[in-house]
């Protein structure tokens, strides 16, 4: 949450990627909720940033019940990208498993 990376870690990447000083965030949105989600994302999808911000997910289906209203929701805002954790979650055997076959197909529509 940013409240919190600012004053518990004096982050302040919204400032940091509009001056240039960073050429992209990842910012770690990893909720169990569509609206938790949602007011965590907002923020960062700033038409000025948002195509220099690639959104966290938490991609466990035990853990993280929404991860399909979230990789809508990363769609609409029209996030540079993505950042789907935890590979071990994704990969078997550095084989994609069918929850990194659900994100692609949430990305792509294939």
């Amino acid at each position: 949450d940013r409240s919190r990376a600012l004053n518990e870690v004096f982050q302040e990447s919204i400032k940091w990627v509009r001056e240039g000083l960073v050429d992209a965030i990842v910012p770690m949105a990893y909720v169990d909720g569509a609206r938790d989600f949602e007011n965590l994302a907002r923020p960062y999808a700033d038409s000025a940033i948002r195509d220099r911000v690639w959104i966290g997910v938490y991609a466990e289906p035990r853990r993280n019940k929404a991860l399909k209203e979230q990789i809508e929701q990363a769609i609409e805002y029209k996030f540079g990208g993505v950042a789907a954790f935890a590979y071990g979650n994704l990969f078997d055997n550095h084989k994609p498993n069918s929850m990194a076959r659900k994100v692609y197909e949430g990305f792509t529509g294939k």
